[in-house]
């Protein structure tokens, strides 16, 4: 996996960055799950309105970024925590 440190100290991968935006009915009623997700890089994007759909993009759009800097699913990175995160 590419861990280069970028010129904002950042180790993790931008192939693997994403925005989402939760809508502000969520504020209201935890069961109005909305919003919209960008993937950073090739600017993909896409609308969804329940968790499962927004986990479907991110596996689909984050797996391609994913397979680009050599990451294998499952396989804990240098380290990372028993969650696999990497502290920044």
């Amino acid at each position: 996996m590419n861990t280069t440190t970028r010129p904002n100290g950042s180790k993790l991968p931008p192939e693997l960055a994403f925005v989402v935006q939760l809508s502000p009915a969520l504020l209201e009623s935890p069961d109005f799950f909305q919003g919209r997700v960008e993937h950073v890089l090739s600017g993909e994007a896409q609308r969804f309105s329940s968790p499962d759909e927004l986990l479907a993009f991110l596996g689909r759009v984050g797996g391609r970024g994913a397979t680009a800097v050599g990451f294998i699913p499952g396989r804990q990175r240098a380290g990372a925590g028993a969650s696999g995160d990497v502290a920044e």
